[in-house]
């Protein structure tokens, strides 16, 4: 199976080349932290290096699986509306 090598295009950033499907995946406030740790350190080819606020709603963390799938973490919280602070 080909891998892909470039980023899907998705609502939450800009810079997505390819009209791809990709995944958005919610998880709680909580884990986000060590979920975007645990990604840094798996050798993932990441979108940037730090989570991102998106669309002053969220915060996401966009990384590509093993096959080239655009994957987003994200969490929204009502604590964090209208703030760019974690």
């Amino acid at each position: 199976m080909p891998v892909i090598d470039g980023w899907a295009n998705q609502p939450g950033y800009e810079g997505g080349e390819y009209a791809l499907i990709s995944w958005s995946i919610e998880v709680p406030k909580a884990d986000f932290e060590a979920i975007v740790e645990r990604l840094k350190a798996s050798g993932a080819k990441l979108l940037s290096m730090e989570p991102e606020w998106r669309q002053d709603s969220y915060w996401g963390f966009t990384v590509m699986d093993p096959m080239g799938n655009t994957v987003e973490i994200f969490y929204e919280d009502d604590e964090d509306n209208n703030t760019k602070e974690k």
